[in-house]
């Protein structure tokens, strides 16, 4: 998911909005740090050289850094910050201080971060401009975009980073300015604005483009690029993570693999931790894309897929949707191992051996995983780890009850995929106490909230509030959970995110259906409708599988609506009305959907209008019958409905109508898939 499980329309778009290892570039002032190095920094020459610090090992406030030693650190940027300010020394107290909140962050700890840049930056701008202020400023700057852009201030992050490129630009620094506008674009795919993310990037690493693409002819001229190596990796891992977000995971592909062979050769783990998580997070989509396109027949997993090497990643040729697959494996235990990103791939791991039913493999990589989410400094990123961590767990827990999929959250959806047609060779089970408990979910998710609030983060803190009322519905306490999910809702209200807004709304019209309030939940449903209308054009401008999957996590909205409103003993006028108005957007929301653009953009018009002597008939299958509605000119509208039976393993009769014409066209069709 980007790095990625910022989930992110509906939850999963979440993940990939707010939780992604940062393809940004860290801008340090550490002394000496070399550009081999994932992170980059446009030192300044001061006059003063910043001391190193030394403790009794030996090491140095930036060895420490580099390490992964932050609380160390810590303590030798404070002993720098506090000799700078004794000697009167103002502007290596403000690079130091600089330093101390980069580490802070690391840490976790926002509110001394916060207060050690803002005393940076007075410090800065109390000094007459002269070239070695202006380049300390540029970098203070680089670090408070980082450290908004982790608080979940992307807006505040994106303008921060434009006027630190500004100032390396004016002072000659063109790298300091390239590192910055690659910043840039990941505060803009936070936003949502991946086409102006992708020309950021392609603008940085000055290769010339028409709209949004990179083909090999134009990434061959990277080789004679004046670029530095680590700022060619960088952006075009961005570069990467954002091609598969927009639907390209064929393009992310080709530019990871770009990435990987100019990365090799620095043998630098960090940033080829982060490359192998991209690269799986594409592989992934990719297997996602072929199985969506296969026939409908048994998919039949390798035997070696569940074991497949870390080497793997990036080479050979994948075939179909579990030679796709295995390569994400390969590429997440890559990136296993890594501080920064191992927690990411982790999750990424466990999401995909939940949905190939890899069970055997499941309860070692929970036990690793839960101890990592555990040990997490408090941070943004922190919180929604636990947050993916706990939709993991649900996802399980829900797995060992029967029927549990009826009318519970809608964060159940991404585990709901159709993958009846998936056979694994793997034919163990888990057990209920190789699971989390939902006591122990609860009591995760809780924790998140409360962290979330104590960070100061609102929207996130909201989204939390959302999975404890899930929890609760889960496990039978409804009204409860209706309470938390209106608080979430007017929590989120002050916000512009109808991703999640819709989320909860339709969260909200379920638990109002099963405590049998049908008017609650016609109202809530139709709210989620419409939030999902003004999102019409954002569900399509991205892949389905990173962002919205349509028939899983989009489609269910409109169709449950419709079986509200098409109840026989109240389906009167203004509901036939209404529901044929859903289905007209369902089936426009269709055809965009499937040609991956907002291409229909027709103004709606009655059909009495063009055609007077038209008769319209509008059908759409629900769970339990295939409900059409008939329009004739200058009579009220007419409802049918046919009852449905589905079998033994829940499969209706339309399904399997569908499939008998498709096995009798077959024999008359040359392609495999007509």
């Amino acid at each position: 998911m980007g790095q990625d499980f910022k989930l992110e329309g509906n939850i999963q778009r979440f993940f990939q909005k707010h939780f992604r290892k940062r393809s940004r570039i860290f801008p340090v002032l550490l002394c000496c740090v070399s550009l081999s190095l994932p992170l980059i920094a446009a030192l300044p020459s001061v006059s003063t050289p910043a001391p190193q610090v030394q403790i009794s090992s030996g090491s140095s406030a930036k060895e420490l850094y580099q390490s992964g030693r932050f609380a160390e650190a810590e303590v030798l940027w404070q002993q720098a910050v506090d000799r700078f300010a004794a000697n009167g020394d103002r502007l290596n107290q403000s690079m130091a201080l600089s330093n101390l909140s980069l580490t802070l962050q690391q840490l976790g700890k926002w509110d001394s971060a916060k207060a050690a840049i803002a005393q940076s930056l007075s410090l800065l701008n109390a000094q007459s401009p002269n070239t070695e202020q202006q380049r300390i400023l540029a970098a203070t700057l680089d670090i408070q975009g980082e450290l908004q852009q982790s608080t979940g201030q992307p807006n505040e992050a994106l303008k921060t980073w434009k006027i630190s490129a500004d100032l390396y630009r004016k002072g000659g620094n063109t790298h300091g300015a390239i590192a910055s506008q690659i910043n840039q674009a990941q505060a803009l795919q936070d936003l949502g604005l991946y086409p102006k993310a992708c020309q950021t990037v392609l603008d940085a690493l000055i290769l010339e483009h028409k709209g949004c693409e990179a083909s090999d002819k134009i990434l061959q001229k990277l080789n004679t690029s004046s670029l530095p190596v680590p700022l060619q990796i960088l952006g075009l891992r961005s570069l990467g993570n954002i091609m598969r977000v927009m639907g390209q995971p064929e393009q992310s592909q080709v530019i990871l693999k770009k990435s990987w062979q100019l990365a090799q050769p620095l043998g630098d783990a960090p940033t080829l931790a982060s490359l192998s998580l991209s690269a799986g997070n594409t592989a992934r989509a990719l297997g996602n894309k072929a199985f969506s396109f296969q026939p409908k027949q048994i998919l039949k997993l390798p035997q070696d897929f569940a074991t497949a090497s870390p080497e793997s990643c990036l080479t050979g040729s994948p075939k179909g949707a579990a030679g796709f697959y295995g390569q994400a494996i390969a590429c997440y235990r890559n990136a296993e191992p890594s501080p920064s990103v191992g927690v990411q791939a982790q999750l990424n791991l466990l999401n995909l051996l939940v949905e190939t039913r890899q069970w055997s493999l499941i309860p070692d990589l929970l036990t690793r995983l839960q101890s990592r989410v555990a040990q997490l400094p408090p941070s943004h990123s922190a919180v929604l780890a636990q947050l993916k961590l706990a939709q993991n767990l649900m996802c399980l827990q829900a797995g060992l009850e029967p029927n549990s999929e009826r009318l519970s959250s809608p964060i159940f959806q991404p585990c709901l995929l159709d993958r009846s047609t998936l056979a694994s060779p793997d034919d163990g089970a888990l057990q209920s106490t190789q699971i989390p408990s939902w006591s122990a979910i609860q009591t995760l998710v809780t924790d998140a909230q409360g962290q979330a609030q104590t960070l100061g983060d609102r929207v996130v803190a909201a989204n939390a509030l959302g999975y404890v009322a899930a929890v609760s519905q889960q496990t039978g306490t409804l009204v409860q959970s209706q309470q938390l999910t209106e608080q979430a809702l007017q929590q989120l209200s002050g916000f512009n995110n109808p991703e999640l807004t819709y989320l909860w709304q339709w969260q909200l019209g379920r638990l109002y259906q099963q405590q049998g309030n049908r008017k609650g939940a016609i109202s809530a449903y139709t709210l989620a409708y419409e939030t999902l209308q003004s999102l019409r054009k954002e569900l399509v401008a991205t892949d389905p599988d990173i962002q919205f999957t349509f028939r899983d996590r989009v489609e269910p909205v409109y169709r449950e609506l419709v079986n509200l409103l098409l109840q026989p003993e109240t389906a009167g006028q203004e509901q036939l009305k209404q529901a044929r108005d859903v289905i007209e957007s369902l089936q426009l929301a269709e055809l965009n959907n499937f040609f991956r653009e907002a291409c229909i953009e027709a103004q709606i018009q009655p059909i009495e209008r063009l055609d007077p002597k038209a008769a319209l008939v509008y059908g759409i299958v629900l769970p339990e019958r295939l409900a059409v509605i008939l329009s004739l000119p200058g009579k009220p509208l007419r409802y049918y409905a046919t009852p449905l039976t589905p079998d033994a393993q829940g499969y209706g009769e339309v399904e399997r109508t569908v499939d008998d014409l498709y096995a009798t066209l077959n024999a008359f069709i040359a392609s495999p898939n007509p």
